[in-house]
């Protein structure tokens, strides 16, 4: 009863149908854009941009740029992050770039080396950026 664990993204709905996963022990060479939701626990090299949510599990690695709604990051990311809504850093998270969102979270333990600019509305959130 005492012993359970919260789960920190609680409050975070996804349709299955439209999550992408990307496992641990994959590895994905160049850009991945989905309409929908991300989770990536596998390496990417290259760029990842999503309509929906993106999640960084702990296992995670991402060297590029990363564009989402709404990202949680947990693992190793090499590249600039931007959010239309919100960017939380969880405690096992390393982040070398910039970051651009309206909310920031960066929980105790997580290392983020680069610049936080606040943007001010969802309008400065495009793919046409990336293509």
């Amino acid at each position: 009863m005492f012993n359970k664990k919260k789960n920190k993204n609680k409050n975070i709905r996804v349709a299955t149908s439209d999550l992408s996963i990307i496992s641990s022990g994959v590895k994905v060479a160049g850009d991945i854009t989905t309409t929908g939701s991300i989770r990536v626990d596998g390496i990417v090299d290259g760029g990842v941009f999503a309509n929906g949510l993106l999640i960084l599990g702990e296992t995670g690695e991402i060297k590029g740029d990363i564009k989402g709604h709404t990202v949680n990051l947990g693992g190793k990311i090499d590249g600039a992050v931007n959010a239309a809504d919100k960017i939380t850093l969880e405690s096992k998270c390393v982040l070398n770039g910039d970051i651009t969102s309206k909310i920031l979270v960066i929980e105790p333990g997580a290392f983020f080396n680069g610049k936080s600019s606040m943007s001010a509305s969802d309008s400065e959130f495009s793919f046409d950026d990336e293509k």
